[in-house]
């Protein structure tokens, strides 16, 4: 058996796909190392913040969700890349991606549902932290104009969410005129 291959043809093949299989790893990788150091980086400032003023106990505790958080953050984006970078180097060994990308769609929403909750599950929490801590801010709760989204309001955007959060610090405002220390 005979192959007809002439060196030019090698040559073209092997700087063809091959090279830019490595080239896909290599800025993978580079991605990949500066998301790890930028989200260990920036969750190492927030765990180090004194944002509960209080007992310290609080402080060691942000910094173990910190560190959970970074943890989190860095798997995520070690699948994210990866996936992106294995679906380039499929397309570039020749497979038919179209298949494998509808599914996304699917997932996509379902994420979204996901995330929908977990929203509701954080206001939630933000409350009930406020009732635990605070227990004679709860009647300002009911009478706060910005309320966690339901039926009437099922929408959460940027805008909702700095509503939330300013109605919170007007309930902090109001609360210290009311009860100074």
């Amino acid at each position: 058996m005979e192959l007809d291959i002439s060196g030019r043809e090698l040559l073209d093949w092997f700087l063809g796909a091959p090279v830019r299989i490595l080239v896909i790893l290599v800025i993978a990788l580079f991605l990949q190392r500066i998301a790890s150091r930028a989200i260990t980086k920036t969750l190492g400032k927030i765990a180090e913040a004194d944002f509960i003023p209080g007992e310290k106990n609080q402080v060691t505790r942000q910094r173990e969700r910190a560190r959970t958080a970074a943890s989190v953050l860095n798997s995520s984006s070690k699948a994210l890349v990866g996936l992106i970078s294995g679906a380039m180097i499929l397309g570039e060994l020749g497979v038919d991606l179209g298949p494998l990308v509808t599914p996304a769609g699917v997932v996509g929403f379902a994420v979204g549902l996901g995330a929908q909750s977990i929203v509701r599950d954080i206001f939630s929490g933000i409350t009930m932290l406020i009732e635990e801590k605070h227990p004679e801010l709860s009647k300002f709760l009911l009478e706060m104009p910005v309320t966690i989204p339901d039926v009437d309001h099922p929408r959460v955007d940027d805008e909702m969410l700095q509503n939330y959060y300013q109605s919170l610090c007007d309930l902090l405002k109001e609360y210290e005129i009311e009860h100074p220390f």
